[in-house]
């Protein structure tokens, strides 16, 4: 018997995508021989230009039915547009039959990728775009993410971060032949990090962030130049924040610390005279005293203090030798103290 190719033609056209490759070959090469026991070989006389899998091939035919070669594909050369041909002759060692196959390969979408930014914070949006997309018609178009509960975009490209990890942002297109085409980014959601919180050592003159790193100070919401270290010193009455930046996401800032200057005693140690700067942020009454170090109060005044320093002064010619303590009484007291000389 003579080998025939199933097809009952000697030319078939084949419409492919120049990004795709053919993989059904197999079928299009089924061949029937009515002999038994007899070796089928199916060869390319006629080389495409494009990338040729699994031929030669050869099959043991059973008997009076059809065989065809396993894994054959078609690839178009990377870029290639137009017809492309290939001629297969199928062979039983006495006899021929040839099939002539012409692919027609399709330009694929033009997409040369997406761009936008590679990281996000948690609640943040970002903006994508596409890259050397030529405008036409489009059967299909589409923005997604490969996880939505890490990140979700519309389909104007614009992401919404929503959980801290990686991501990948795809954009397909399609067109009316259905050849399609994709570009993907990865982008990284960073947490925003937990509020921070300020605190302030019973008589130190500067504050302490509980962070270290990332550190940015505020007053009254300003941003304060190069305060970026764990431990800061007011200059001033204020109110005082700070933030922690990381990976680019920026803290809810903390909340807001009143900073009110320490008073101080001079000289200390004194001999006739004392002197007490009381610093406030408003005018407020104040009650200041003098006490032994067993807490035994010895003078006492009630002074009016004005926004900003007051000076109290207390005659102490007349007080033994040793240390004494300085008792302020406002909404916050304050203790200090001071020695006699």
């Amino acid at each position: 018997a003579i080998p025939k190719f199933n097809n009952n033609s000697t030319s078939i056209p084949i419409t492919l995508c120049g990004n795709t490759s053919f993989n059904k070959l197999d079928s299009i090469l089924s061949t029937f021989d009515g002999d038994s026991q007899q070796r089928i070989e199916w060869t390319v006389r006629r080389t495409a230009r494009g990338r040729v899998n699994g031929l030669p091939a050869q099959r043991l035919l059973p008997g009076n039915q059809s065989v065809q070669p396993t894994n054959a594909s078609y690839t178009p050369p990377a870029g290639f547009t137009g017809l492309d041909t290939l001629f297969v002759q199928v062979s039983d060692g006495l006899s021929t039959d040839s099939l002539f196959i012409a692919f027609n390969v399709l330009p694929q979408p033009a997409l040369n990728g997406i761009t936008g930014a590679t990281s996000a914070c948690v609640g943040e949006q970002k903006e994508f775009s596409t890259v050397g997309t030529r405008q036409g018609v489009w059967a299909f178009k589409n923005w997604s993410t490969n996880d939505a509960t890490l990140a979700t975009i519309d389909q104007n490209g614009v992401l919404r971060a929503k959980k801290s990890g990686t991501a990948t942002v795809r954009f397909d297109i399609a067109d009316p032949n259905g050849c399609a085409q994709f570009a993907q980014q990865t982008i990284t959601v960073f947490p925003i990090p937990a509020k921070p919180s300020i605190s302030r050592e019973f008589g130190a003159t500067e504050l302490k962030a509980n962070i270290t790193t990332g550190i940015q100070w505020f007053d009254a919401g300003v941003r304060i130049q190069n305060a970026t270290k764990q431990e800061f010193t007011p200059g001033k009455h204020g109110r005082y924040s700070v933030t922690q930046t990381l990976n680019g996401c920026t803290s809810a800032p903390s909340d807001e610390f009143l900073f009110v200057e320490t008073s101080f005693a001079y000289p200390n140690p004194a001999r006739d005279v004392l002197n007490i700067q009381l610093p406030s942020d408003k005018q407020k009454m104040a009650i200041v005293q003098i006490a032994d170090i067993s807490w035994r109060v010895l003078m006492e005044k009630e002074v009016q203090l004005n926004k900003g320093q007051t000076l109290v002064q207390f005659n102490i010619l007349n007080l033994s030798k040793g240390i004494y303590r300085l008792i302020i009484k406002t909404e916050n007291n304050e203790y200090k103290q001071f020695a006699k000389e």
